[in-house]
């Protein structure tokens, strides 16, 4: 079994933000990230952009290819953490493999909810949280013609930056017909007041893009 003075589970800006700073203050321990994902550090917020085609799939990365050799990282990239245990210090991987840490940080950031519906382990459901799940969309989007969106949040909606992008917009520029259902009375309610709601449901719907709230 490896043993890292400092572990990291996830491959995010948490976990980037975290390696930087460790850095910064100790260059010599040792440091290493497990990721379930097998790519390189990317931006979520630009999976929209790449989604519609506004940038390519080297974009969304958003440090350099030689980040984890630069800060003495060892990337466990394409492996999944499955249990931790905290009194022997050890993270227990997919496939067997121990892992052992003095200091640990849990930075996986946020997952799909998934409501309880039954049908949701049917073909062509997914989540749109990850580099995985866009790969997968994208392989589909030419053979269908309609979309639903289960939820009217920030990550239904997937707005980039001003919410000039969103996950809805990039479907329908792509011919799709989108239809956005939200549980709550409007869109982005904890976000922002019923004016602005009422607003951004205006402009979906000019676009073509269907909301159904209270569904």
């Amino acid at each position: 079994m490896t043993k890292f003075n400092y572990l990291i589970i996830g491959n995010s800006a948490g976990a980037i933000g975290c390696i930087e700073g460790l850095r910064s203050v100790d260059k010599e321990g040792t440091l290493a990230l497990i990721s379930e994902e097998a790519y390189h550090t990317y931006s979520r917020a630009l999976l929209p952009y790449y989604l519609s085609g506004i940038i390519s799939l080297e974009n969304i990365y958003y440090r350099p290819p030689d980040f984890y050799q630069k800060f003495n990282v060892t990337p466990l990239l394409g492996k999944k953490a499955v249990r931790i245990n905290f009194k022997s210090k050890e993270v227990e991987l997919a496939n067997g493999e121990q892992v052992g840490y003095e200091k640990l940080l849990l930075a996986t950031g946020a997952s799909t909810l998934t409501p309880p519906l039954t049908g949701l382990d049917k073909k062509n459901i997914f989540g749109f949280l990850s580099l995985n799940n866009t790969l997968q969309i994208e392989k589909i989007l030419d053979q269908v013609k309609n979309v639903v969106i289960l939820g009217g949040g920030v990550i239904g909606l997937m707005a980039a930056e001003v919410l000039n992008l969103t996950a809805a917009e990039v479907l329908k520029k792509r011919g799709l017909n989108v239809w956005v259902v939200e549980l709550a009375e409007r869109i982005l309610a904890p976000v922002i007041d019923e004016t602005a709601s009422k607003i951004l449901e205006a402009l979906f719907q000019e676009n073509g893009i269907e909301i159904l709230t209270k569904t």
